[in-house]
């Protein structure tokens, strides 16, 4: 029973790390993009709001829930100092979008 007990909680530590590894890849891959796109003129940094975007279901975190729909540009942190997912906890799954003006 003990040795199940760990396998569990190893297999639900290895899926956190992950879960929060790719999430912050993607969200910094993204955020790259917009910064490259926005170096060439092809969005302007000061119009371009960056909007955070939970997932709406019961495991939402109650930081994400507050941040869900906030906005700002593309170099400014959200309130509370945070950049982007997975920012403001492990395992957060929520996303960033655009949102042009």
């Amino acid at each position: 029973r003990t040795a199940r007990y760990a396998e569990a909680q190893l297999r639900y530590r290895a899926q956190t790390i992950a879960r929060t590894e790719l999430i912050d890849s993607v969200n910094q891959g993204q955020q790259a993009l917009w910064g490259d796109a926005a170096d060439q003129g092809l969005i302007d940094r000061e119009t371009t709001r960056r909007v955070w975007i939970a997932t709406p279901d019961e495991l939402i975190d109650p930081i994400c829930e507050a941040l869900d729909g906030e906005e700002t540009t593309l170099d400014e942190p959200f309130p509370g100092g945070y950049m982007a997912p997975p920012d403001p906890h492990p395992d957060c799954r929520c996303a960033l979008g655009l949102r042009f003006t």
